[in-house]
C-alpha cells in the first residue's frame, strides 16, 4: 500500500505556491531588489534565509527584548523588506514598544494601522494601543480607535465606559450593573466603572455579597480580596479565613462556629461546603445537615443545588435526593444538566424527563439531550414521538446523530465520492494575501500566528472555497487546517478530507502489531493531533497520539524500543509504535475500548472510578463522565471510528457495538472478539 502524501507533488504544489506568492507580491510592487535576488535562487535557499529572520525577531519579541528588537530590525530588514510577512516585523517591534513606553511614536501606530488594516495584526495592536490609552485616559485618540476596533476585550470595553462617564453618560452606569450582577470576572480596568456604580449608590450589599458568592463559587478569591478591599463599607470578609478555607475546608467547618446573623459567615461557611462538596459530595451533605440547620431556607437551598452537582459529577446515587432538597432554588445551566446526567446514570427515565423538560430551552436543543429524550420516549413504548426526534438527528453528521440514525435502521457511512476543486479554485484562495501569510508562517514554525492569519482568510468562505482551502491545506502539508476547511462546510461536502488517511502504511503496521482496530487509532489520532505531526500540547503531550514524555519512555522500555529519547517523540513511526503500544496497554489493563479512550484522555485511574456498580451503556458512560473535555472527547473519538471503519472498507460494526457495554466494577473481561480474548486472558 502506497504511503499517502505524496511528497513530489506536495514539493511542486509548495513550489506553485511560493512561485504564486512572489507574482502576487510582483503585482503590488512589494518586493525589493533584495527579495528579488533571492527569489530567483532556488526556494528552500530564500526561504531558508526569511525564516531564520523572522524566527530571531520573533524570540526576541516574546522576550519583550526591545534592544534585540532593533538591532535585528535594522540588520535583518533587507531579508524582510517586501515580504508577505513584513508586517510582523513592524508589529512585533511596535508592540515590544509600546509594552515598554505606551507614549512611544504614536505617529508610527497609526501609520502602520491605515497600512495594514485588512490584517489581523492591525486589530491585534489596535487592542494593545487601546488598553495603554485608556490607562492614560487620552479620551480623542482612544475614541477615534475604538470605533474602528471590531474585536471583542473586556479590559477595552470597561475603557470605554470610563471615557463615557467622564462624558457624564449615565446609561454606562446600567452596563456596568449588568457585568456586576453577572459575577464574571473582569481585568482592573473595570474596578473605577464599579466605583462609579457606589458613588452613584447603584450598588447595595446584597447586590455586593451577589458578586462576591458567584465569585467564590468559581475560585476567584483574587477578584474577591479586590472588592473586599475597594468596597469595605459593603463587605468585610477576612482574608485569613478565605486562605485557610483554601488549604483546608473540612478543618474549617468542624473548627469554625456558624454565625446566621453575620453575612459573611454565613458566606464563608457556604464557600467552605461546596469546596468540600467538590471532593467529597456526601461529607458535605452531612455538615450541612448536622450543622447547616440555621440557614435560611434560601441558603439552605443553594448549598443543597452546590452539593448535588457535585455529587452527581461524584456519581453519588444520592445525588437525585439531594437535588429535591434544592427546590425552590433556581439552578445554573451546569447544575440542571448534571441533573438530568444523575438521573440517567440511575436509568430513572421519569426523572430524566422531567430533568430535561427543566432544562433551559438553549440546552433541551442539545444533540445529546433530544436523543435522550427520545429514549426516555421509547423506555415509556412512545415510539411515535422518539422516532420524531431520531429524524430530525439522524441529519447530523455527529455521535448522537450517527447512534439516532442507527434507531432508525438507516445509519450509512458518508458518501465517500470527493468533490475536488479545479486547480484554479485553489489557486485562487491561495492567491488570498491572508492565506499567504498563514502557509508562510506555519512554514517559519510560528503556528499561533499562522492561525489568526488562517481564521481571518476563511471568513466568509462558500463550501466550494473551503474545500479548495482545504486542499491547498493538503498540498502544503498543513493536515489540521485541511480538516478544519472542510469541516465548516454546510451543503457540499468532501468527508475524504474530513478523515483522511495519512501515514497509512506505518498506522496499519503498528496498529496491527498491537492487534488494535486500525479505524480506532485513526480516529483518536483525529482527535489528537488532527495528524499534525510535531503537535504539541500545552501540558507537554508530543506528536500525532499526543504522548506525555514520561508514558513515552516507560512504553519504550516495554517495546524495548532502542536508543530511545524524547526528542524522537515528533517522529512518525516512534510515535505510532509507542502510541498504540499505549493503547493497548490501557486496553489490556481495562477491557473496553470506550473506557481505554477515556483513559487516553484522563488516566486508566478516574477511567476505572467512573465506572457503576452494575454494567453500563456505553453511551451512557460517556454522557456520564465528569470532565467535559474528556466526556466530548471519546464521543468524537468513537464516530469517528465508526466512519473510519467505512473509510478503510473494514468489516462494519454499528456505532452501538463499537461502544459496547462498559463492566461494572467487580466485572472482568468484555466479550471483545477471539483474538482480543485471547491476548487479554
Amino acid at each position: 500500500m502506497a504511503h499517502p502524501v505524496n511528497h513530489t507533488a506536495v514539493n511542486s504544489a509548495s513550489t506553485r505556491f511560493y512561485a504564486a506568492i512572489l507574482l502576487f507580491s510582483l503585482t503590488l510592487g512589494k518586493f525589493a531588489a533584495p527579495l528579488e535576488a533571492a527569489a530567483a535562487a532556488p526556494v528552500v535557499t530564500a526561504v531558508k534565509s526569511w525564516e531564520t529572520a523572522l524566527q530571531a525577531l520573533h524570540e526576541a519579541y516574546v522576550r519583550q527584548d526591545v534592544r534585540a528588537l532593533d538591532r535585528l530590525r535594522a540588520g535583518e530588514s533587507s531579508l524582510l523588506s517586501g515580504h508577505p510577512l513584513e508586517a510582523y516585523v513592524h508589529y512585533w517591534w511596535l508592540s515590544a514598544h509600546l509594552a515598554a513606553d505606551p507614549a512611544f511614536e504614536q505617529q508610527q501606530v497609526l501609520r502602520f494601522l491605515a497600512r495594514n488594516q485588512d490584517t489581523p495584526l492591525a486589530d491585534i495592536l489596535r487592542k494593545e494601543w487601546l488598553k495603554q490609552l485608556g490607562k492614560a485616559r487620552a479620551w480623542d485618540l482612544f475614541t477615534q480607535q475604538y470605533v474602528r476596533f471590531s474585536g471583542d476585550d473586556q479590559e477595552v470595553t470597561c475603557y470605554a465606559w470610563l471615557e463615557r462617564l467622564d462624558r457624564e453618560d449615565r446609561e454606562t452606569l446600567s452596563e456596568a450593573k449588568a457585568l456586576w450582577n453577572s459575577g464574571k470576572a473582569t481585568p482592573e480596568a473595570c474596578d473605577a466603572v464599579f466605583g462609579a456604580l457606589l458613588a452613584a449608590k447603584r450598588l447595595n450589599s446584597s447586590e455586593a455579597w451577589a458578586r462576591v458568592r458567584k465569585l467564590l463559587e468559581s475560585g476567584n478569591i483574587a477578584e474577591v480580596k479586590r472588592i473586599d478591599s475597594a468596597m469595605p463599607e459593603l463587605i468585610n470578609l477576612p482574608e485569613k479565613m478565605l486562605a485557610l478555607i483554601h488549604a483546608d475546608a473540612g478543618r474549617y467547618l468542624v473548627r469554625e462556629r456558624l454565625n446566621v446573623k453575620s453575612r459573611a459567615s454565613v458566606e464563608l461557611a457556604l464557600f467552605a461546603m461546596q469546596r468540600l462538596a467538590r471532593r467529597d459530595a456526601p461529607e458535605a451533605a452531612d455538615w450541612l445537615v448536622s450543622r447547616g440547620g440555621a440557614l435560611p431556607d434560601s441558603d439552605k437551598q443553594y448549598a443543597w443545588a452546590r452539593i448535588a452537582h457535585f455529587a452527581a459529577e461524584q456519581h453519588e446515587p444520592r445525588a437525585l435526593e439531594w437535588y429535591a432538597n434544592a427546590q425552590g432554588q433556581s439552578l445554573s445551566a451546569t447544575q440542571a444538566a448534571w441533573r438530568a446526567r444523575a438521573a440517567l446514570r440511575m436509568r430513572d427515565w421519569a426523572a430524566l424527563k422531567s430533568a430535561i423538560e427543566a432544562l433551559p430551552e438553549s440546552e433541551q436543543r442539545e444533540p445529546a439531550w433530544r436523543y435522550w429524550l427520545a429514549r426516555v420516549h421509547v423506555a415509556q413504548k412512545k415510539q411515535a414521538e422518539a422516532d420524531a426526534i431520531y429524524r430530525g438527528l439522524s441529519k447530523e453528521m455527529h455521535f448522537y446523530g450517527l447512534l439516532a440514525a442507527e434507531e432508525l435502521g438507516t445509519l450509512a457511512p458518508p458518501e465517500w465520492n470527493a468533490w475536488n476543486p479545479s486547480r484554479g479554485e485553489v489557486d485562487a484562495v491561495l492567491a488570498r494575501p491572508a492565506m499567504q501569510r498563514a502557509f508562510l508562517l506555519y512554514k517559519a514554525g510560528l503556528p499561533n500566528e499562522a492561525l489568526k492569519e488562517w481564521w481571518w482568510g476563511v471568513r466568509g468562505m462558500d463550501d466550494r472555497e473551503l474545500l479548495a482551502a482545504s486542499q491547498a491545506a493538503a498540498e502544503l502539508d498543513v493536515p489540521d487546517r485541511a480538516i478544519r476547511a472542510a469541516e465548516r462546510t454546510v451543503v457540499l461536502h468532501d468527508f475524504t478530507r474530513r478523515y483522511p488517511l495519512l501515514y497509512r502504511d506505518l498506522l496499519s503496521t503498528t496498529a496491527g502489531r498491537n492487534q488494535l482496530d486500525e479505524a480506532w487509532v485513526y480516529g483518536l489520532i483525529k482527535q489528537e493531533s488532527a495528524f499534525v505531526s510535531d503537535a504539541r500540547s500545552h501540558a507537554g503531550a508530543v506528536g500525532l497520539m499526543q504522548l506525555m514524555p514520561a508514558t513515552a519512555k516507560s512504553m519504550a522500555h516495554k517495546v524495548s524500543l532502542k536508543n530511545f529519547h524524547t526528542a524522537r517523540l515528533a517522529e512518525v513511526e516512534t510515535n505510532l509504535t509507542l502510541g498504540t503500544g499505549y493503547l493497548r496497554h490501557i486496553l489490556d489493563d481495562l477491557g473496553s475500548r470506550v473506557l481505554a479512550t477515556a483513559a487516553y484522555n484522563a488516566g486508566p485511574g478516574r477511567a476505572r472510578r467512573w465506572r457503576a456498580e452494575t454494567p453500563l451503556d456505553g453511551a451512557i458512560y460517556i454522557e456520564t463522565i465528569p470532565f467535559d473535555e474528556t466526556r466530548d472527547y471519546v464521543k468524537k473519538v468513537m464516530a469517528n471510528f465508526y466512519i473510519y471503519a467505512s473509510r478503510i472498507g473494514a468489516p462494519q460494526q454499528s456505532l452501538k457495538e463499537l461502544l459496547g457495554t462498559v463492566p461494572a466494577r467487580s466485572d472482568g473481561i468484555l466479550n471483545l472478539g477471539s483474538a482480543q480474548r485471547a491476548r487479554l486472558q
